[in-house]
């Protein structure tokens, strides 16, 4: 008769359909398989808090052939629906309500528009957001599910839930026209309206003034997704507050560093 697998509270239980014994009852959490018997057509689980001096586990429950095993709709497993169904259900998954690795990654996102023969000028007293085009995008590390995290039609870092954390990397080269030149990096969680100032970034230019004194400049930020974070966005923007400031050469690395629960 089948075998039916399936999460019943936080054990993950196997029952046999024919007689309706429960044959393993066991804390999701602490069960795991085995991917090279999945990769030969059977399923073995065992404990994966325990481990032998050999490395080997100390709990193994009887192995079950992939082609008897169903899930709790009755639909029978293949290896692939299986791998899915202990990656969202067990082991550390279960623990931290089903979080797996794929729900952390990054994103790059690479500027075109400000280059070093059209640079951004930023006048003296003002402050402009830092429209990076998005022109060319690392992505293929996002979270699971994830298309992006950065918008470039709305220049904001779009948090995907409250209780998460980012952490965002801003790099550009820039100069100022001013020999006591000073800005500002501002990380404007506000509503368009209200500016709500997250964290601010001071930067000077040792070297000098002019495009011949340019400098690069990298900085990382841990940004948390309260509230404001996750209803407005984050904008990144460059107060110039002594001195013309000039930026080129735009580039962020936002990642998804923890999850919100």
């Amino acid at each position: 008769m089948a075998k039916k697998i399936e999460i019943q509270g936080s054990a993950i239980t196997i029952t046999d359909t024919g007689s309706g014994i429960i044959e393993v009852a066991h804390p999701s959490k602490d069960t795991w398989y085995k991917q090279e018997d999945l990769d030969n057509g059977r399923i073995s689980l065992y404990d994966s808090n325990g481990t032998t001096g050999r490395g080997m586990s100390s709990i193994e429950f009887p192995p079950i052939d992939l082609s008897d095993a169903v899930d709790s709709s009755d639909v029978s497993f293949t290896a692939v629906s299986f791998r899915e169904f202990c990656q969202n259900n067990l082991g550390y998954n279960a623990q931290a309500q089903s979080l797996s690795v794929t729900a952390l990654g990054w994103e790059q996102i690479i500027d075109s528009q400000y280059t070093s023969g059209s640079p951004l000028t930023i006048t003296a007293g003002t402050t402009t957001i830092l429209d990076n085009n998005a022109n060319s995008r690392v992505n293929t590390y996002l979270p699971q599910g994830v298309t992006q995290l950065y918008n470039s039609s709305n220049s904001k870092i779009e948090p995907i839930q409250l209780g998460d954390a980012y952490l965002i990397r801003v790099d550009f080269t820039a100069y100022t026209s001013s020999p006591s030149g000073l800005a500002e990096l501002q990380y404007d969680i506000g509503d368009g309206v209200t500016p709500i100032i997250e964290v601010v970034r001071s930067f000077t230019f040792p070297k000098g003034t002019g495009a011949g004194n340019a400098g690069k400049y990298s900085t990382s930020t841990l940004v948390p997704a309260l509230s404001d974070f996750v209803a407005n966005g984050c904008v990144l923007q460059v107060e110039s507050i002594t001195g013309d400031t000039t930026i080129y050469d735009l580039k962020y690395d936002i990642s998804r560093i923890n999850v919100g629960r």
